[in-house]
């Protein structure tokens, strides 16, 4: 039995107390939500929720239990929304700690070591070797990557700014890779896309597959230093936080600067390089916004997208009660729409319905991801006669008024 990744967050697991503070709910803004959306849907036994996976991580550490489907199915069933992690009394009551209870890299970690001996939900192991094969987790052509693009769109072959679009708005929300390389072109700056843009990992690194997302981090690192890019720029969030975060710890700190298209925007905005046609009132509308997992609690953006929405001159924004660090997910991150996608979509709809009591026309938010999952609910709502609010990535809302 092998545990050598876990045994990296030895210290993680041993320092849960147990307590419940990821499952139980707290006051934020004078607004309750709960912790956990996976144990909301399953009964709220602890194997589903961090307190419960922090245990079976120990037992396994020690021996005590085996790789088996059983386990397989408890530690796969977390979106690693990293909610647990936002309010874990270990990590909120120790100031000037070096380091937090970091319960999804404990997550990652022990689903590595699952899948080197052979345990892993056949979705996402499907999806794993079509990353290593197709270079994006849907099992569709490499060579079809930038279809989406308009035909007469030159680019250069290298620039200071790469646009990194990612597979899902590659291949299925393309309207989102469509609409940022309308607003790139729009406000003229020195930027690029690549057909040799690989899958980032971030799919591969959340289920367990470390060794793929290695390989996707050095071609992809390759690749933006052959371009000359200083910065990087991306529209997934889950696209950013690996890029940001996973790719230095992976394989060694790379020589450009990351950025979401939020922050980008929100630069351009204030450099005064983006502005905005009049509108009239019947284009005006109230929206709310989502916070991407990995964009907020994984990354810590949640003012930039609010400002981009802010400086529209059609859109009033209002908050949901679960906001910001206390977001509900929406139910697609960390394998689990592969795995579970009814259950994704569960969290998805509880998600509209919360944005439907603000009294939103739509629910805004900043991740491709995100957006999917949720269209797949508004399909599903709509379906049985229920009133759900319009979907938009918010370069959609952009690209309307430059």
């Amino acid at each position: 039995m092998s545990a050598r990744n876990l045994e990296k967050y030895k210290d993680y697991v041993y320092s849960c107390l147990r307590c419940g503070s990821c499952r139980d709910a707290y006051y934020v803004q004078e607004n309750t939500f709960l912790i956990c959306p996976v144990r909301e849907l399953t009964g709220g036994f602890d194997v589903y929720y961090a307190r419960g996976k922090m245990m079976l991580a120990r037992k396994y550490l020690e021996g005590a239990i085996k790789p088996s489907e059983e386990l397989m199915r408890y530690i796969y069933m977390c979106t690693t929304c990293a909610n647990c992690r936002e309010h874990c009394r270990i990590s909120m009551n120790l100031p000037g700690r070096k380091t937090i209870l970091d319960q999804i890299a404990v997550i990652e970690a022990f689903r590595a070591d699952l899948v080197e001996q052979g345990f892993c939900p056949p979705k996402i192991k499907a999806f794993a070797e079509s990353i290593r094969k197709n270079y994006n987790p849907y099992h569709e052509k490499h060579s079809e990557r930038t279809l989406w693009m308009v035909k007469e769109v030159r680019l250069p072959e290298k620039a200071d700014i790469l646009y990194f679009v990612g597979c899902t708005s590659s291949y299925r929300r393309k309207e989102i890779a469509q609409n940022t390389l309308d607003i790139l072109l729009k406000v003229n700056v020195n930027f690029t896309i690549s057909p040799n843009e690989w899958c980032c990992g971030s799919p591969a690194l959340r289920t367990g597959w470390v060794d793929v997302a290695k390989e996707m981090a050095r071609h992809n690192i390759e690749l933006i230093e052959s371009i000359g890019a200083k910065t990087v720029v991306t529209s997934c969030a889950g696209c950013y936080r690996t890029l940001k975060l996973d790719y230095p710890r992976l394989v060694g700190k790379p020589g450009f600067e990351v950025l979401h298209t939020t922050e980008l925007l929100q630069r351009l905005i204030g450099e005064g390089k983006i502005t905005f046609r009049d509108v009239n009132a019947s284009e005006k509308m109230i929206v709310t916004y989502h916070d991407p997992c990995h964009l907020g609690r994984h990354v810590g953006i949640y003012d930039p997208p609010r400002e981009v929405l802010k400086s529209l001159p059609f859109v009033e924004l209002v908050e949901m009660r679960r906001t910001r660090s206390g977001s509900w997910c929406c139910g697609s991150g960390g394998g689990f729409k592969s795995a579970f996608g009814d259950l994704a979509v569960q969290l998805a709809e509880e998600r509209l319905r919360e944005a439907r009591e603000t009294g939103a026309k739509a629910l805004v938010t900043s991740c491709p991801f995100c957006v999917h999952n949720f269209l797949d609910a508004k399909f599903s709502m709509e379906k049985r006669g229920e009133r759900v609010p319009d979907i938009y990535d918010i370069v959609q809302l952009v690209s309307k008024v430059l």
